[in-house]
C-alpha cells in the first residue's frame, strides 16, 4: 500500500557520504512509496556495506535507537537502512524523499514548529552542490 508520511533517521557519522555531511544526528523527511527496500544477498554483504562506510542514514524507532519495524521502518529495509552510497561518497542512493523536505512550510506541522527557514532535505542537495563545487 502506498504511504506518504514523515520518518526520522540516524546519520551514521562514520559514512564516506558527501551529501550526510555536517548534518545533525537525526533528520526527518517524508516517504513516499509502495514499494522498494534496501535488501542484500547475505549477511556478508551488508556487513561489508557497513564496514565500507555506505550506509549513511538509517531509520530510526521512537526512542532513539533502532526501528522496531513497521511504521518506523516503513518498508522493511534490511538492518533499517534508509540510504546507502558507494565507497566514494560520491554515489547516494535513499529512500526518503529529499526534495519534499525542502522548506518549513512542507512539514505538516510548519505552524507550529519554529524551525529554520531550510529543511533536512534542502541540506542533501546544498552538500551536492558544495561537494561539485569543490571537486568538478
Amino acid at each position: 500500500r502506498f504511504e506518504c508520511r514523515w520518518v526520522r533517521m540516524a546519520v551514521d557519522r562514520r559514512s564516506n557520504c558527501a551529501f550526510t555531511e555536517g548534518m545533525p544526528d537525526v533528520i526527518e523527511m517524508p516517504v513516499a512509496h509502495a514499494e522498494g527496500k534496501v535488501m542484500a544477498d547475505s549477511e556478508d554483504t551488508l556487513d561489508r556495506l557497513e564496514r565500507e562506510g555506505c550506509v549513511p542514514l538509517r531509520y530510526m524507532g521512537p526512542s532513539g535507537g533502532p526501528s522496531p519495524g513497521h511504521p518506523f521502518n516503513p518498508n522493511g529495509s534490511m538492518r533499517d537502512i534508509a540510504g546507502l552510497c558507494d565507497p566514494t561518497g560520491r554515489i547516494f542512493g535513499l529512500m526518503p524523499h529529499p526534495e519534499r523536505s525542502l522548506h518549513r512550510w512542507q512539514r505538516p506541522d510548519w505552524t507550529r514548529d519554529a524551525r529554520s527557514l531550510h529543511e533536512d532535505g534542502f541540506a542533501i542537495f546544498r552538500n551536492a552542490v558544495r561537494f561539485a563545487q569543490k571537486n568538478l
